[in-house]
């Protein structure tokens, strides 16, 4: 079995076992729907939440705030499992524990700027529908972590070399490249591996861009040119 294979038989093993009162979900895409043992009805959504968390979620004003994906609902979510994975250490006030781990010993979070869906500055600025990145904080010494989550996605997203996309790369990003290997520079290789791209852009000297998925999803992949 693959990767996404064995995740999901493993959700829809605990759902049975854990949530046997819930009904599932469905694919709504698929014609007709496809029911999907691993998910919610998009009524019961909030169940996708670390149950001992879910109330201090959703009193937060992260729950104000946040537009939650069309599939929340469904327990392979990488929205939901952000949430179940940094919301736990920001109630906490642990979020420290990821500054050490990336190797930030001395430094600290500045837990006013944590924020989930955190939009681009970059192409915000050019009014364009902005890069969200899942998760972001800011250090108390203005260093900037912004952090892009995957689950069970076999692949980072391109973009076609339409007219919309080639403007926004020649307007907007193309100005953005001075730190990105010199062979990805270009229109194609940008638009081929569109959504890394798009995030990389924000690194700079005090600007981290860390992705997180489970090491054992060896399949997830860049664009079509690696």
């Amino acid at each position: 079995m693959s990767y996404q294979s064995d995740i999901k038989k493993h959700l829809s093993d605990y759902k049975r076992m854990v949530f046997a009162g819930f009904p599932n979900g469905f694919w709504i895409r698929s014609k007709p729907p496809k029911m999907l043992t691993y998910a919610f009805l998009p009524k019961d959504e909030d169940e996708n939440l670390i149950k001992y968390y879910q109330n201090d979620f959703l009193k937060s004003h992260f729950n104000v705030t946040i537009k939650r994906h069309m599939y929340f609902h469904h327990m392979n979510s990488s929205q939901a499992m952000c949430i179940n994975f940094f919301f736990p250490l920001f109630n906490e006030l642990q979020l420290d524990l990821v500054l050490e781990f990336l190797g930030f010993h001395s430094d600290r979070v500045d837990y006013k700027t944590v924020a989930f869906e955190k939009e681009s500055h970059i192409d915000k600025k050019a009014n364009y529908r902005p890069t969200n990145f899942d998760f972001y904080f800011e250090t108390e010494s203005g260093k900037k972590f912004y952090f892009e989550i995957k689950y069970t996605e076999q692949e980072f997203g391109k973009a076609p070399a339409d007219k919309d996309h080639i403007n926004k790369y020649r307007s907007i990003y193309s100005k953005h490249l001075s730190l990105i290997d010199p062979m990805y520079q270009n229109q194609k290789e940008f638009l081929d591996n569109y959504q890394l791209m798009r995030n990389i852009i924000h690194v700079d000297k005090d600007s981290y861009v860390i992705f997180i998925y489970p090491r054992d999803n060896k399949r997830i992949k860049l664009g079509a040119s690696n």
